[in-house]
């Protein structure tokens, strides 16, 4: 009998991780032919060359989990998250960061449908206008120190907390600075896991 794990996750189709890696060496030459192209259309290519870049990055953690599946324990989930996370490139992890709301938004905060997000921002008082603006504030402060959305694991922090963690990081280095959020992406994954089984197994 199948464990949970490997109900939910085997995969319909063995080679996908191949797939994708073939497609993306295949896009290699469009990919470069999109940048260097010298015509009217030279722009509208050079965007299209971005996005195709983007899809790169997005699907190199996919492949690697897909490649990983089934997994027999959640010990072993929790393992090839990891594993995939040790082979991401800065490039990598700032993709996967750019998907998470700002801490404090207030749409996320107000938001029903929110989901994980929301939730784990539960400690930020939306009422609390005087803590948002603050908390916008810093955010615009470190997307143009850094270039990318600040992130913490928010869960079981209160606004104030979150708040005093961003202006501390602002005074981080900027070459290093992936590093630290690409920690707190491993956390938030970590504690995702954990919700991910619980709703699986009706908890």
């Amino acid at each position: 009998m199948a464990t949970p794990y490997e109900s939910v996750t085997r995969p319909s189709n063995w080679n996908v991780p191949n797939l994708i890696t073939v497609v993306r060496i295949l896009l290699a030459p469009v990919f470069i032919w999109m940048l260097l192209a010298d015509n009217g259309a030279h722009d509208a290519l050079r965007w299209a060359a971005a996005v195709l870049f983007i899809i790169a990055i997005a699907t190199d953690g996919i492949d690697g989990m897909i490649a990983r599946r089934p997994w027999g324990s959640e010990g072993a989930l929790r393992a090839a998250a990891e594993e995939v996370a040790d082979t991401l490139e800065p490039a990598d992890w700032i993709e996967a960061i750019a998907h998470h709301p700002r801490i404090g938004d207030r749409e996320v905060l107000r938001s029903k449908v929110a989901g994980w997000a929301g939730g784990e921002q539960g400690g930020v008082d939306a009422g609390d206008e005087d803590l948002l603006d603050a908390l916008e504030a810093a955010n615009l402060a470190y997307e143009q120190r850094f270039g990318f959305t600040f992130l913490v694991c928010a869960t079981g922090s209160d606004g104030r907390q979150m708040l005093a963690a961003l202006q501390e990081r602002l005074a981080g280095d900027p070459a290093t600075e992936w590093r630290v959020a690409a920690g707190e992406q491993r956390q938030i994954t970590q504690l995702r896991i954990s919700k991910l089984l619980d709703d699986i197994n009706g908890g």
